[in-house]
């Protein structure tokens, strides 16, 4: 599959609204959202997000805390500026809470914390 195809896919995917049963549309946009295990730079991922940003009542998913588990950037190059743009991109398009650290720490933490809950 040659990018572009892979382009092609992912534009007529987010196009296709009735791909997606209303159960799962319904709460995709009256629920927090964890976004887990993505690269943010990734074009799938891009995809799904911008997608979420445009789906109808999306404007329910202000009631809620939404949370993207994001590799340590101190593991990039560049780390301030990577840290930087993720936070500006993520939290800019959804208010979305940022966890800088690896899915398996996350996951620990956040099982950690429904239990005192």
């Amino acid at each position: 599959m040659t990018e572009d195809q892979f382009f092609d896919y992912l534009t007529m995917a987010s196009a296709a609204k009735d791909a997606v049963p209303p159960a799962v549309r319904s709460k995709l946009s009256d629920s927090g959202l964890i976004f887990v295990g993505f690269q943010v730079e990734a074009w799938d991922f891009r995809v799904l997000f911008r997608s979420l940003l445009q789906l109808e009542g999306r404007h329910l998913r202000n009631d809620y805390m939404h949370f993207s588990v994001q590799i340590d950037p101190n593991s990039i190059l560049d780390p301030v500026s990577a840290r930087r743009y993720i936070e500006q991109y993520l939290q800019s398009k959804a208010k979305l809470r940022l966890y800088w650290g690896d899915v398996a720490t996350f996951v620990a933490e956040l099982k950690t914390q429904t239990k005192r809950n």
